[in-house]
């Protein structure tokens, strides 16, 4: 009865010690680059318009991966809707993704109403 009381006890401490070892690890990422905050600040408004141009943009999941987005250039005028297709593997995602910010590009500029978000 011992034996079976202690084994509970570890797993329920390993079961425990899971979540502070996922807090630890957060800590360990790299940090994302900021948005300029001055300009923020003196923007609140931002975005007025929604003018969007990527300029030249290349971006990659990872440091050590290849490239998955090779000097990517295209503008969306105010008031227009796109539509973007291709095929499986052609970067409709990671287009999203980079706009949202949630994977960084490593070269070129993302611009929305001028402001570079990259």
């Amino acid at each position: 009865m011992t034996l079976t009381f202690a084994l509970k006890g570890f797993m329920n401490l390993q079961s425990n010690m899971v979540n502070a070892d996922r807090c630890m690890k957060l800590l360990e990422l790299p940090q994302e680059s900021l948005l300029q905050n001055d300009v923020m600040k003196s923007r609140p408004k931002w975005p007025e318009s929604g003018f969007m141009e990527f300029q030249n943009v290349s971006l990659k999941y990872r440091p050590w991966t290849e490239t998955v987005l090779h000097e990517l250039s295209f503008k969306v005028n105010v008031g227009e809707k796109i539509g973007i297709v291709g095929r499986t593997g052609a970067g409709k995602s990671t287009i999203c993704l980079a706009i949202s910010r949630i994977v960084e590009i490593f070269e070129g500029k993302i611009l929305i109403d001028g402001l570079d978000i990259g």
